[in-house]
């Protein structure tokens, strides 16, 4: 009984020091997104080639707790910090992931973020988006290889401050507060 319990509260340290870990870096990338998480830009790695223009994505120099890998980015109008929590998993996995990782952001956010249905590039229903002041948050459960009848879903984890019109200019007037 005794190695059940220490073997518990071992495991509740490891959870509480991981979900302290990752708070304290999703408040340095925050802090840093007047400057577009250029602090985090690490070497180069590939470039994604879009319909109608190539962008480079780099190295993060951070790596979240929690995330396979993690990159920076720039894509026209906004700049993104990404990685991939899981891949391979069912949906029913993977809506449970999800779900943790909603907590996960909610705890770390507060209310000062919105929270919406993602709805861009078709994914899952399932898929969330945290927002305020031009930073969004997502979550993203998709279908692997973008085939409607695939069984298996990869989950996604991005920050993205976007860049242009009002977006910019309320994200530096509140760098200045």
């Amino acid at each position: 009984m005794k190695l059940i319990s220490v073997l518990l509260f071992i495991g509740i340290c490891n959870s509480a020091f991981s979900q302290d870990g990752f708070s304290n870096q999703l408040k340095k990338i925050l802090a840093d997104t007047p400057n577009y998480f250029s602090s985090f830009k690490g070497d180069f790695k590939k470039v994604y080639k879009l319909i109608d223009d190539e962008d480079s994505v780099f190295y993060s120099k951070i790596d979240l707790i929690g995330l396979q890998e993690t990159e920076y980015g720039n894509i026209k109008s906004f700049y993104f910090i990404q990685g991939l929590i899981t891949d391979s998993v069912s949906e029913k996995t993977g809506k449970r992931i999800l779900k943790e990782w909603k907590n996960k952001i909610r705890n770390v956010l507060g209310k000062s973020f919105t929270i919406e249905k993602y709805d861009r590039l078709k994914p899952s229903d399932h898929s969330l988006v945290f927002k305020h002041n031009g930073v969004e948050i997502s979550i993203l459960l998709n279908r692997m290889l973008g085939e409607p009848n695939y069984p298996y879903f990869d989950v996604y984890f991005s920050i993205e401050v976007w860049c242009q019109g009002d977006f910019l200019k309320t994200i530096k007037e509140n760098a200045k507060e």
